[in-house]
């Protein structure tokens, strides 16, 4: 085996390691004996009200400014921007 033969073999070794520590879930944010240091707080949603909405938009991105519900919709070929009445959809 060359020198370059060798190198190779262990920058492959290497780099299939650091894969294989990242696949089995190595991180820091569990300690050793296996219990969280930080919680996550959960959120539970709540619908506070419903509107109508246009069926054949395919939403992208909502945006509310002074008021007004800004749309962002998106088919290949048919992409809008649009204020959307919140009372009529």
């Amino acid at each position: 085996m060359t020198r370059v033969d060798r190198r190779q073999w262990v920058i492959r070794f290497v780099v299939a390691a650091l894969v294989l520590a990242g696949a089995c879930g190595w991180n820091d944010q569990v300690s050793q004996t296996g219990s969280r240091q930080a919680e996550v707080r959960l959120l539970v949603p709540r619908v506070v009200a419903e509107h109508p909405h246009d069926p054949g938009a395919f939403t992208q991105g909502l945006e509310l400014v002074n008021g007004l519900l800004v749309e962002g919709t998106g088919l290949y070929g048919s992409s809008t921007l649009r204020v959307v009445d919140r009372t009529s959809g």
